[in-house]
């Protein structure tokens, strides 16, 4: 059944039994066990899978297995379903002679063991029994033993030889037995028995309390568990799959097993795997369970479920069967934007589901994945932290897009502060090959603080994994809301918070000890040593800019008021710029790479976002945005200032008399000071202030036009719409626009909205200019400019050069923007950008 679906699943799951059911009735052979055969269905990988009968006779096991094949044909092809067989049913060990004379043989041995056994007990009990007899036969009786025991002594001999020279070498003997010996189940016990325990998981400290800060009387000071509401978006429950053998039915196989914990919002899922297994010749995670364990519902703890402790109760019926797995891990994805099957993502994380009778057939799995290369599988101990990343060589990207995502899923179960290995999956591109050092290299072993393991190159067929915790489905900067916040950031997670305090103590910048404490004190020092600031550069600046915005802040160190540098990049190792930014009181940059280390300045800091002028779409437009504002937004305990957008709407170049104006203002607040956790109301960007009306007025239109941003939210939703859009898009962009329409890969892409609300909400700011005409009229523009700066110093009696940033910036926001309307034409390519699928 070429479906992945619950309906395509069940399917399957019912030819199977069907096949299995009719090839093993035995009703009609009566006790002729030769007739008699037991039939078995295993999986290979689905939709394949394979069928063993067991029998004595060639005939008989050719026709039951044909009877189940035909049965599970019959089966699918009523679903709707097609049937393939990949190989032809074949015999496998002995044929009818060969067993007919091993089973003569094993019998002639029983008998003669029974007989020598009888012989000894009579003449030992009989008390009439001639003694020459009895002497002659026991004699005889005594050499037939001594012979047939000789192999028991010699091996006994040989044992107790191995065993004293285990004394001198106890490692030697089991290491030569595990690595030389063939692969097979008696070898995996025998290595699962020899296997130190492993070390202890991390400790998971309960997560999402929170003690009421003792602030000071003007509300300046919280603690780190004040920044954020409890019980926003606090899970209820944590769904898990126990596999707990039941005591005295199968003997203890804990070491098998694959336990799972899932918990989380139905859209973004975080999940734990305690043997978790991952084959490297297929790229593929794999889950063992065992048809007895049972699917449980637990409240959640901030903290993994004990089951031997926490309470419990059935969920989905307690049976654990392919579609119960699939609803527990529904929406747990290593990527941040779930199953989206573009290059370079590769495979998705889809686990393959085994469902298995018995540890043996575990094990024979095992044995199966490993064969012919007599490998046992490789076990990685502890907690490992295993996602998928784009553009590993780039910081942000990095950051923000594969570990960030990462972290929320190890505070949803108390692992915020645990050092963890890492495991990403990495797809190779023209700007990242294999071999070449990148970024990433540095920074996940740093920020993880364990072992770093890239899956692509493990060497071993073969891995265990003591526990795996995924979960990165709507986590990432990129992964959009209206309001413009970091995913776990004004919710129970208090996410980039604690993100920043972890990249800080990964660095040494902060202390380890106390990361997580909610208790810890967030304490604004108002600039009382000095006020410190940084402007960080962007590809996005032009030359020209550069100089502007190097000459404003030189003028204000002049002044006296904060001393800002001008970071490069390549100037600083990333350890030195995140100490610059931890030491930094205000925080400015524009759109992208630029602006996203803003959260790693001290609370009670600002945030300035200069924005830019985009250059969008079909014919181009231009319109203002800022884009990357989650980084502030985000942030509760910073502030958030924006260059005014109708300035770019304007003047469409940065005015150096704003740039300072909207400095010296951030410059301000942070000696000022401001409430903390600062209302997310006061950090919104004008998009963010418009969709925070719209979302208020209709909920429903909120939940849907959120749930487009989002690939794969909702079943329907054309997904180009998450992919080629940012908030600011929503009312400009063609996709966007009422009666207008685009096309991307040969569709018509058209994205809902209701426009009648939107326009009632939207901000006088949110425009959008023809991009020819916008900038044809610059000059007249700059002449308009000098005109609004003249009559501004001759109305307060002194010269234009003698205006204050604030008075300039006053004068220079009354101008009008020029009259270029953007242009629609029906058919053109739509403004999409290389996100993920280039």
């Amino acid at each position: 059944v070429s479906c992945f679906d619950y309906e395509g699943i069940e399917a399957i799951q019912r030819a199977l039994i069907a096949g299995r059911t009719v090839a093993n009735d035995n009703s009609q052979v009566g006790d002729d066990e030769s007739l008699k055969a037991t039939t078995t269905v295993k999986l290979i990988a689905p939709p394949q899978y394979y069928i063993v009968t067991t029998c004595s006779l060639r005939d008989v096991g050719f026709e039951r297995i044909g009877a189940c094949i035909e049965a599970i044909k019959e089966s699918i092809e009523k679903e709707g379903g097609t049937f393939a067989l990949k190989q032809a049913p074949e015999l496998v060990g002995l044929d009818e002679e060969e067993l007919a004379k091993q089973k003569r043989e094993e019998e002639e041995e029983s008998e003669s063991e029974s007989s020598d056994s009888d012989e000894e007990e009579e003449g030992m009990g009989d008390a009439d029994i001639d003694e020459s007899a009895f002497a002659k036969a026991h004699e005889e009786s005594k050499k037939g033993l001594q012979r047939k025991y000789l192999a028991r002594v010699v091996f006994s001999g040989a044992t107790a030889l191995i065993c004293a020279v285990a004394i001198v070498s106890t490692l030697l003997i089991p290491f030569i037995l595990l690595r030389h010996a063939p692969v097979s189940t008696a070898r995996l016990r025998l290595f699962s028995f020899l296997r130190p325990p492993p070390m202890p998981l991390p400790q998971a400290e309960a997560y999402g309390g929170r003690q009421k800060g003792r602030g000071l009387k003007d509300d300046h000071y919280v603690t780190a568990g004040d920044l954020v509401d409890p019980l926003s978006g606090r899970p209820k429950n944590v769904d898990l799959i126990v596999t707990a053998e039941r005591s005295g039915k199968r003997g203890r196989s804990a070491d098998l097993w694959t336990d799972i914990q899932c918990t989380g919002d139905r859209l973004n899922r975080s999940c734990i795997f305690d043997n978790f297994y991952y084959t490297t010749h297929d790229e593929r995670f794999h889950i063992l369970l065992p048809s007895f364990g049972e699917v449980r519902r637990a409240p959640y703890l901030g903290r993994p479920v004990d089951p031997s402790e926490d309470s419990t109760s059935l969920y989905l019926n307690g049976e654990v069967t392919f579609y119960s797995v699939a609803e527990v891990l529904a929406n747990c994805s290593d990527f941040f934007m779930g199953d989206v099957a573009f290059i370079p993502t590769g495979d998705n994380f889809s686990p393959v589901i085994h469902i298995l009778e018995t540890a043996e057939e575990a094990r024979e799995w095992i044995a199966s994945v490993t064969s012919p290369y007599d490998e046992l599988p490789r076990y990685v101990e502890g907690l490992t932290a295993y996602g998928f990343s784009l553009y590993m060589h780039n910081t942000g990207h990095l950051l923000y897009d594969g570990i960030y995502p990462l972290f929320i899923s190890m505070l949803r179960f108390g692992y915020g502060g645990a050092r963890v290995n890492a495991a990403l999956r990495i797809v190779y591109n023209d700007m990242h090959r294999p071999g070449q050092s990148v970024t990433a290299d540095e920074i996940i072993p740093t920020f993880f603080g364990a072992n770093y393991y890239k899956l692509g190159e493990l060497p071993d067929r073969l891995y265990q994994f003591q526990r795996v915790i995924v979960g990165s489905r709507n986590m990432a900067q990129r992964s959009l809301n209206l309001r413009g916040t970091m995913p776990g950031s004004y919710s129970f997670e208090n996410a980039l918070y604690y993100f920043t305090q972890r990249l800080k103590a990964s660095y040494g910048l902060a202390p380890w000890k106390g990361l997580m404490s909610p208790q810890a004190p967030v304490i604004p020092d108002r600039a009382a040593s000095g006020c410190r600031g940084v402007l960080t550069d962007n590809k996005r600046f032009t030359d020209k800019e550069r100089a502007m915005l190097q000459s404003v802040l030189a003028a204000i160190r002049r002044s006296g008021r904060c001393n800002i540098i001008f970071l490069k990049w390549e100037d600083y190792t990333f350890r030195e710029q995140l100490q610059i930014f931890a030491d930094s009181d205000v925080y400015i940059s524009g759109v992208g790479t630029g602006i996203t280390r803003a959260h790693m300045i001290k609370p009670g800091g600002v945030v300035v976002n200069l924005g830019e002028l985009e250059s969008l779409g079909y014919p181009p437009r231009l319109q203002a945005s800022y884009r990357d504002v989650q980084f502030s937004t985000g942030a509760p305990y910073l502030f958030a200032m924006f260059y005014p957008p109708k300035l770019w709407n304007v003047y469409g170049e940065l005015q150096p008399e704003a740039v300072r104006f909207v400095i010296e203002r951030a410059i301000d607040k942070v000696k000022e000071g401001f409430r903390l956790p600062r209302p997310l109301e006061d950090g919104l960007s004008h998009v963010g202030k418009s969709f925070d009306k719209y979302c208020k007025r209709s909920p429903a239109d909120c939940e849907d036009l959120e749930g487009q941003l989002n690939p794969y939210d909702r079943p329907g939703d054309d997904y180009w719409c998450a992919l080629c859009s940012w908030p600011e898009y929503i009312g400009l962009d063609s996709m966007w626009k009422k009666g207008q329409s685009c096309e991307w890969y040969d569709e018509t892409r058209r994205c809902r909205l209701n426009y009648r609300l939107f326009d009632r909400c939207r901000s006088p700011d949110h425009l959008a200019f023809d991009k020819e005409c916008h900038e044809g009229s610059r000059g007249a523009m700059r002449r308009q400019r000098e005109r609004l700066l003249g009559r501004q110093a001759a109305r307060l009696g002194v010269n234009v050069v003698d205006l204050s940033p604030a008075q300039a910036t006053e004068a220079l926001m009354k101008g009008r923007p020029p009259n270029c309307p953007p242009r629609y034409e029906e058919g053109r390519p739509c403004s999409c950008q290389p996100l993920v699928w280039l």
